[in-house]
């Protein structure tokens, strides 16, 4: 009798033991890794005023976002990218936030979304901006939004840009963009946001590689066509409606390529061409780019 207890036993525990695997592993929120539109701007016609996206990186239950917003303060057009960290609950409910002290103070809630899915509700919260001259700090009211996910940076683009001589130069930019990273850039503060609470600082961007091609006369800074690889490092990179690449020359001068989409579907990008050969000789140049070949899938 005791015999066949035990195997009965045994048996109850092997066909639970799934279920309880199932319920001990971890959870997946790899849904949320990628880069984000949140709330203003393109979709959005009565709130012009502002503009907030976010590249996402998630690592166990851990968040950490770069947030690129603009935002109009009365006559004031405000930007910046900071970055924010956070803990999503058991129940699939998260926040990230800037560090105490931080100015401005920026929360954002939301709810992580089923796998597969699109878009995620959240809420976006900034206050406590301080400008000098300005006798009451700019505060954005909490926003709800539905986040939806931005295409990739990905094709080529064509366009122009022109300094302010009147120098034009003619932009063939085929770009890549990779997988949410993150890179810890140790402790701080270290003097820069004195009253800034200690916090580990992380670097979330989305990695962007490109191959430009500029074709200029010869009264501008490049006599000749030029044709370069973008640097492999953070600093290229897109991190939300914001991207940036670097480019090293063979002869030591340094091209930056900066910008910002200007529609939700990154067809037109808003371009500034920085060109640095040395400390007295330097051009920039802005101007707007077009994909007309995106990258095949």
């Amino acid at each position: 009798m005791f015999a066949m207890q035990t195997r009965a036993l045994s048996l109850v525990l092997f066909l639970a033991a799934p279920t309880l695997l199932a319920q001990n592993a971890p959870k997946d929120y790899s849904a949320l890794n990628g880069n984000w539109y949140l709330t203003g701007g393109w979709d959005n016609v009565q709130a012009l005023d502002h503009l907030v996206t976010a590249t996402i990186k998630i690592t166990g239950d851990r968040l950490s976002a770069s947030v690129p917003y603009r935002w109009i303060c009365g006559t004031l057009s405000l930007g910046n990218q900071p970055e924010v960290q956070g803990k999503i609950a058991p129940d699939g409910s998260f926040f990230m936030e800037t560090p105490t002290g931080y100015n401005p103070s920026i929360l954002i809630k939301g709810q992580v979304p089923e796998r597969g899915a699109t878009e995620w509700r959240g809420s976006f919260t900034m206050v406590k901006i301080d400008i000098p001259l300005v006798q009451t700090p700019c505060s954005l009211p909490p926003v709800d939004f539905i986040a939806r996910p931005l295409p990739p940076l990905d094709g080529t683009y064509f366009g122009s840009v022109r300094d302010a001589a009147g120098n034009t130069i003619g932009i063939e930019v085929t770009m890549a963009q990779g997988l949410p990273t993150s890179k810890d850039l140790g402790q701080s503060p270290d003097g820069r946001f004195p009253g800034l609470e200690p916090v580990h600082w992380v670097n979330t961007y989305l990695p962007l590689t490109a191959t430009i091609s500029l074709a200029t006369d010869a009264a501008g800074p490049f006599p000749e066509r030029i044709t370069a690889e973008s640097a492999s490092t953070e600093l290229s990179s897109v991190d939300g409606n914001d991207y940036e690449l670097s480019f090293n020359l063979k002869d030591g001068s340094t091209l930056g390529l900066t910008g910002r989409r200007n529609n939700a579907a990154g067809i037109k990008l808003d371009a500034t061409l920085g060109y640095r050969k040395d400390p007295t000789h330097q051009w920039s140049f802005d101007g707007t780019l077009t994909r007309t070949q995106p990258t095949p899938q």
